[in-house]
């Protein structure tokens, strides 16, 4: 069966954990962790350069948890929310030498959970943004 050259789906799934950060507030404040798993599908790939550059658009999701645990405020507790995020992203290798690829990745994605965090005054300590951005570089070494 003949498949054209631009057809080359690819799927990528992934995890992620982030160091704590802290937020402040006039008050007191929390630090938050960030565990995420992500999925990638990548249907069609365009090659240029003697297939050197590699460019796949992808549909790209993640979900997970975002652990909050407050300090020094009257009742300070710690909780854990559970996202979504969907979004568009756009993935390049670069081969180098033979088995040696440059990657690199952007991901624009919008919460479909926008979690808020905040005091008994009501005053906000977090909130997800309405939309988010990520770039990734990276190497990749094939055998």
């Amino acid at each position: 069966m003949y498949m054209p050259r631009w057809f080359r789906p690819s799927l990528a799934i992934g995890m992620r954990q982030s160091i704590s950060k802290e937020v402040s507030s006039s008050r007191g404040g929390a630090d938050f962790v960030l565990t995420a798993a992500t999925a990638r599908i990548c249907p069609v790939r365009s090659s240029v350069f003697a297939e050197r550059l590699a460019i796949f658009p992808c549909v790209e999701g993640e979900m997970g948890a975002l652990q909050a645990e407050a300090y020094g405020l009257l009742d300070a507790r710690r909780t854990t929310n559970l996202w979504l995020n969907v979004g568009a992203s756009a993935f390049g290798t670069l081969r180098i030498v033979d088995h040696w690829f440059v990657l690199a990745n952007v991901f624009v994605s919008r919460p479909l959970s926008r979690n808020r965090f905040e005091v008994d005054t009501g005053e906000l300590i977090s909130r997800a943004p309405p939309a988010g951005l990520t770039v990734g570089l990276g190497s990749s070494v094939s055998f």
